[in-house]
């Protein structure tokens, strides 16, 4: 019998006993004044949420007061159907639970304006009166103002090579990396690793690292023999004490257990709050259902459901939710300690995230709901392994109930944004912007809306704002250059329609494979120096390739042509190309009533409003497609996103961030 089988039926036993046993709900309550031998009482709180999880019963709450929380909540037991187990964050102030530690040490002086203390706990990342400090590295950066500043990577130079990095600016930096650790966003640039330096001198020119980055096979050729490849990448050395030169910078030795630092203010560092982080996770949830999580705020700290059923995490802010000091490629790096959802028919909505290293939120499973969230600034190490929010729809199957993602919120990522996986998702309603925002922006041919392969098919992206994808590339490349959508390679049965995209610098919406349908979508400029007009709808229409580097599509056979039988109307753009080189894609009966001329007559489009107007010569000049098109005005549908007498829809949240507790001036 399969395990969710017997899941079901012990749970549908346990509901029957507690019926027959007169069951009842009890409310518990924790506050930093409690106590835990006191029974949880609203006089005689708890004082700490595990005391609380460790009792309750379906049915039952836990109502947390205002306060800081230094644990990590594990749940294991589960609730019913229209019993969950709640917790509730119920204080007139903020509830937080807390991933960092105070570090109450004996601060001196080691020189200058550089204090050191001795400190038995790991620290791996810092903070100074809630503020992140940034681990002493080369080329600096301050936090977070120059976070997406493309001059705070360093950059390889003629004579780079696998394992070598040659670089002029590495001499003056007048340090001995030997020993540090190398962040190398290099070769293809969709991934970064992290590897020791294994040979430098001060004043040298040249370190190298182990030559077994992996993932090259597809690249090998005559192409890959030349140094063309390596001479145009970026990277970061961190793990010396000696790159500890200036404010708001830190340094720890873990064979000596020293903590070094620099206030970002002058001053001794016992004159502020200096936390680390301790614990990777605020709430463990694993394999139990109906459990609802409302109104914390998690700092340095984010939330594992792992094997969870209908659970809710709702009105929750999260502050630092992950972080990681080396890159995930090949089976190295650190822990994922991403938000993350693995499951059906959960639900996380109306919640932040916010500031991370890794990915923001991960979803996996069918029927979950992600809606009417914030999420930002997450991959700084500029890498597809991490993205803002990913979802995955957990089966293959073309008839399994895919996830909903609606109305969110999405921007600043240092590779892709938003990416999805698996049949029957929709994604809509969200606003999702600036994403590619690293050295290289996790690729030249990134995208801020991506899927990939046949097992896409039935999902749809509709009613999305999308825009802010300009990459650095260059300027004289055929290709690439920064997407807004895009289906990938193989690419079966997706559905794009009625989503407004702009400022990309390669492609706005790029759809390969075959029976796919690109709508009434609205498309504007487009394009970067070295191809003022890009390509504003690109669908593949050559033979289908094959890249030995997505095995996982080897089961799919290439098409001979791509995109015979998709189908392409009433789309605002003034390009509909079949390929990066700008060729026209084949006119036929499946693509008709497409407006390709640069007067949009928009009403306002610094406002966000992106409905045509009176004069438009989009109004009345669309197709009319069931489904899609259902409820115009006048003789016709109007080509593009919006009617001009339709409804006025927005993307995004609707709602704005506390600034307060966000702040991080």
């Amino acid at each position: 019998m399969k395990p969710l089988r017997i899941r079901s039926i012990l749970h549908t036993l346990t509901l029957l006993l507690l019926l027959s046993a007169g069951a009842y709900s009890a409310d518990y309550y924790v506050r930093p004044s409690g106590n835990a031998l006191n029974p949880g009482t609203k006089t005689r709180p708890f004082k700490t949420l595990q005391r609380a999880a460790n009792i309750l019963k379906p049915g039952d709450c836990c109502y947390v007061g205002a306060g800081t929380y230094r644990e990590t909540v594990r749940i294991s037991q589960s609730g019913l159907k229209g019993r969950p187990i709640r917790f509730i964050a119920d204080g007139e102030g903020r509830v937080i639970l807390d991933g960092s530690d105070v570090l109450d040490l004996d601060w001196s002086i080691h020189k200058g304006n550089i204090y050191k203390a001795q400190c038995p706990k790991n620290v791996v990342q810092l903070f100074a009166d809630g503020k992140m400090l940034v681990e002493a590295r080369w080329p600096n950066m301050k936090f977070p103002g120059q976070l997406w500043s493309k001059d705070k990577w360093a950059t390889s130079g003629p004579g780079s090579k696998h394992g070598t990095m040659v670089d002029a600016d590495l001499a003056k930096t007048n340090i001995d990396w030997t020993g540090a650790t190398a962040v190398l966003n290099v070769a293809h640039q969709f991934f970064t690793w992290t590897r020791t330096v294994n040979s430098h001198r001060a004043g040298g020119d040249t370190f190298t690292y182990k030559a077994d980055l992996s993932d090259f096979s597809w690249r090998k050729g005559k192409h890959w023999e030349t140094n063309e490849v390596w001479e145009d990448d970026c990277y970061i050395l961190f793990g010396k004490l000696e790159a500890l030169d200036s404010p708001g910078e830190w340094f720890y030795d873990r064979d000596e257990q020293m903590l070094y630092l620099w206030p970002a203010e002058s001053g001794d560092p016992s004159n502020h709050t200096i936390k680390a982080k301790q614990r990777n996770f605020a709430f463990e949830i694993d394999d139990a259902d109906c459990i609802e999580i409302d109104g914390f705020h998690l700092f340095a700290a984010s939330f594992n459901l792992k094997d969870c059923n209908r659970c809710i995490v709702e009105n929750c802010r999260l502050l630092y939710p992950c972080y990681g000091r080396r890159a995930k490629e090949s089976g190295e790096g650190d822990e994922n300690t991403s938000a993350t959802v693995t499951g059906d028919n959960n639900i996380i909505r109306n919640s932040s995230f916010a500031y991370g290293s890794q990915t923001g939120l991960y979803v996996k499973g069918g029927g979950n709901i992600i809606e009417n969230n914030i999420i930002h600034d997450f991959s700084w190490l500029v890498s597809l392994e991490h993205v803002a929010l990913r979802v995955v729809n957990g089966s293959d199957s073309l008839t399994s109930k895919g996830n909903i993602v609606r109305r969110n919120t999405v921007f600043n990522c240092g590779s892709p944004v938003l990416q999805f996986k698996g049949p029957n998702n929709i994604v809509e309603y969200n606003h999702v912007r600036d994403g590619l925002l690293g050295r290289s922006g996790g690729s030249k041919d990134g995208s801020l809306v991506y899927t990939i392969s046949p097992e896409c098919a039935g999902s749809v992206i509709r009613y999305n704002w999308v825009h802010g994808a300009l990459p650095p590339i260059d300027q004289s490349a055929p290709w690439g250059g920064g997407i807004g959508i895009r289906g990938d390679d193989r690419t079966r049965g997706l559905t794009v329609h009625h989503n407004v995209v702009f400022k990309c610098g390669g492609a706005g919406i790029i759809v390969k494979g075959d029976y796919n349908n690109v709508y009434n979508n609205t498309v504007f400029d487009i394009g970067r120096a070295g191809n003022p007009v890009g390509n504003y709808i690109q669908l593949a229409a050559g033979p289908e390739p094959i890249k030995p580097h997505h095995s996982g599509l080897d089961e799919y056979p290439p098409l001979e042509r791509e995109n015979t039988n998709s189908t392409i109307f009433n789309n605002a753009a003034i390009t509909l190309t079949g390929g990066w080189k700008g060729d026209e894609f084949p006119e036929g009966e499946n693509v008709s009533n497409n407006y390709r001329d640069k007067q949009l007559g928009l009403r306002d489009i610094e406002r966000m409003d992106f409905r045509p107007g009176a004069d438009s010569r989009l109004v009345d000049a669309g197709k009319i497609i069931p489904g899609i098109t259902d409820g115009f005005k006048g003789k016709a549908p109007d080509i593009g996103a919006y009617e001009f007498t339709g409804a006025f829809w927005k993307a995004g949240a609707n709602w704005a961030e506390d600034d307060k507790f966000w702040s991080l001036d």
